[in-house]
């Protein structure tokens, strides 16, 4: 396996009958990496035909750039579309909690992801009532 550089990374191959498993000395930084596999062959010598892929690591987190309506806003409009605007881009949510959830103190009234691969979340109008404290989170 190598980095963006060429640069080998350290670490040990395991192996057993039908597994091939490298491990990297130390945890992978933020990167690229390429890995390829030659020079196999089962117990009668037929060999795989070579194999490679690449993968990115990145560990950076989104991070809230901003959003349309302030914290502690009052006298919003019930009509606002309300958008979140992320760092990076992100995908929808796989682990099946809401990446924005929109509550009242009677509880969550709506749910939101974004569509795939955006950097901005958004919650529609029509959706806020008058006279309603609502509570924004997103998770990212």
């Amino acid at each position: 396996m190598t980095n963006s550089a060429g640069q080998s990374v350290p670490g040990a191959l395991q192996t057993s009958s039908t597994q091939l498993r490298f491990v990297p000395d130390s945890a992978l930084s933020d990167d690229r990496y390429h890995v390829s596999v030659a020079d196999v062959s089962d117990l009668v010598g037929n060999t795989l035909g070579g194999l490679s892929w690449a993968f990115t690591v990145d560990t950076t987190h989104p991070q809230v750039l901003s959003a349309s309506l302030a914290n502690n806003a009052v006298n919003v409009p019930t009509n606002s579309v309300i958008t979140v605007t992320l760092s990076e881009p992100i995908a929808t949510n796989h682990s099946g909690v809401p990446l924005i959830q929109l509550t009242t103190a009677d509880g969550v009234i709506a749910n939101y992801s974004p569509t795939p691969v955006t950097n901005t979340l958004t919650i529609p109008s029509g959706v806020l009532q008058h006279g309603t404290t609502y509570t924004l989170t997103v998770t990212c």
